[in-house]
């Protein structure tokens, strides 16, 4: 790629990043949630679900703090809570609609900064 190209598409990467800091809707999710609404998406299938107790495993947390932030997360409408007839003592997590939809938004979100920062770093290297 040339370096006209590749400043040209800096420029528009610059340009896009202002425009997301700018806009109204600007209330980003902290990291942890993200985190953890990825490691529920990760680890539920059609037919497993998963546990507080796996989610403080993979995240390597307490239970009660996996559970605090279950709580807030539940609050938002991200995620609800289940239990069995079976063993009411056993929580099963699992995201809801609105959860889904959040969670694509805050990855592409990530994407886009790790595209950017990407280009930022080369077109740096570029001007040397």
């Amino acid at each position: 790629m040339e370096i006209g190209n590749a400043e040209k598409i800096y420029q528009i990467m610059q340009k896009f990043q202002k425009m997301r800091m700018n806009s109204t809707n600007t209330s980003e999710m902290p990291r942890s949630e993200i985190k953890m609404l990825n490691m529920i998406k990760l680890n539920t299938s059609e037919t497993e679900e998963v546990t507080i107790s796996i989610l403080s495993e993979l995240l390597e947390i307490s239970k009660p703090a996996v559970s605090q932030m279950i709580n807030v997360l539940e609050d938002k409408g991200y995620v609800e809570r289940m239990t069995t007839k079976n063993d009411r003592r056993i929580v099963y997590v699992r995201l809801t609609e609105c959860g889904e939809q959040r969670l694509v938004k805050e990855l592409q979100a990530v994407r886009i900064s790790l595209l950017f920062i990407t280009f930022q770093q080369k077109s740096k290297r570029g001007k040397r």
